[in-house]
């Protein structure tokens, strides 16, 4: 729950500071190169029932057409995942603590 929650956090952040140099790219796509599909829907819908957390499973037909690939079987979607540019975040967020009067120390 906290990691969603940080999730979150960031997501707010950025939108909240306007950082359009760590704007981020959502969506995460993870992928098997075997077939164990029963164990990754196994995993999603756990989450689904544990965590309340969404994951879409794709079959194998789905992962193929995605990627342009054979190579790999079936997947899961992750569509609250992002990723953003660390760096550039930090630096927008520093430099926010610095015009609210904080002060940085390594």
């Amino acid at each position: 729950r906290l990691s969603i929650e940080g999730v979150e956090f960031v997501r707010q952040t950025i939108r909240d500071l306007d950082i359009k140099a760590a704007e981020p790219r959502s969506g995460m796509l993870s992928v098997l190169r075997h077939d164990g599909g029963a164990a990754l829907k196994g995993y999603a819908d756990q989450m689904a029932r544990d965590f309340n957390y969404r994951l879409d499973y794709l079959e194998r037909e789905q992962v193929r057409a995605v990627l342009h690939s054979e190579r790999y079987h079936q997947g899961l979607r992750d569509p609250s995942a992002f990723h953003m540019h660390p760096l550039n975040y930090l630096r927008a967020v520093a430099g926010e603590i610095e015009r609210l009067g904080g002060r940085i120390h390594e």
